[in-house]
């Protein structure tokens, strides 16, 4: 039994360093298809019948002024990134209607990127 405990604890100290590290991505979906890729300069997903989010933490390397673009390519539905600051606050919002933003970020901070699905069908890329 304790040996049983001592590798469930393990395990979720593993799982939350890796969050914190923004190896671990969370997401609450429903979808007939999704499927989501990330990248060093974006990420892109592919998604049919897709509500729910997905977030993910992470660093960008450099202080500097950083320019996103968001492909949103939907045939329904729709689709929006979030940029969040370390406390969850929202520092950024992309859609269809807004797909291009400006921010000036400190590279020694996490970020969240927020995914968000509202019954969509397509595919959506962002790019910085």
């Amino acid at each position: 039994m304790a040996l049983i405990l001592g590798i469930s604890t393990a395990i979720g100290i593993l799982i939350y360093l890796l969050h914190r590290q923004g190896f671990a991505v969370t997401k609450s979906i429903a979808a007939v298809l999704f499927l989501f890729q990330l990248g060093k300069r974006g990420g892109r997903a592919s998604l049919n019948s897709c509500t729910g989010w997905v977030r993910h933490r992470g660093r960008f390397r450099e202080s500097r002024i950083m320019k996103f673009c968001f492909d949103c390519r939907l045939s329904s539905g729709d689709a929006e990134v979030v940029l969040l600051d370390s406390q969850k606050r929202e520092l950024l919002r992309l859609n269809r209607h807004q797909s291009t933003g400006e921010l000036k970020l400190d590279g020694t901070a996490r970020y969240y990127l927020q995914w968000e699905f509202h019954r969509a069908t397509g595919i959506c890329e962002l790019h910085w």
